[in-house]
């Protein structure tokens, strides 16, 4: 019975923890109250080159983008972001050092020549 009771406990304290780590957006993806937000982040972990993946979902749990950041807070974007549509297809891919959009391309690209355009659009 004790060994119940201490996996019931610990479970429940990782799903609080996991709950705890999210961070909520606005529309235009910047960091905002739970109240504001149209937009969650749920943190991916270390990547293993230094920096830190991220999924970034509706309010309502649709996936809206895959990304990298540069640091455990996750507040500058750094790194390959692929956006979706709301039925889950790629939609457009960005590539953000940090976090200014240097390049970017949407799903209607095709061929080799067409992959990314050029940019210096600041994004978090």
């Amino acid at each position: 019975m004790p060994f119940l009771l201490l996996t019931t406990i610990m479970a429940s304290l990782a799903v609080g923890s996991v709950n705890a780590q999210r961070s909520y957006l606005d529309e235009v993806l910047e960091p905002a109250s739970k109240a504001k937000a149209a937009y969650y982040l749920d943190p991916g972990g270390k990547d293993g080159q230094g920096g830190f993946l991220a999924h970034i979902y509706t309010l309502d749990g649709v996936l809206k983008a895959d990304g990298r950041y540069m640091d455990a807070e996750y507040r500058v974007a750094d790194g390959h972001f692929v956006f979706t549509t709301r039925t889950g297809k790629w939609k457009a891919r960005e590539i953000i050092r940090k976090g200014v959009r240097t390049a970017y391309g949407n799903g209607m690209t095709s061929g080799a020549g067409n992959l990314l355009k050029r940019s210096t659009t600041p994004h978090r």
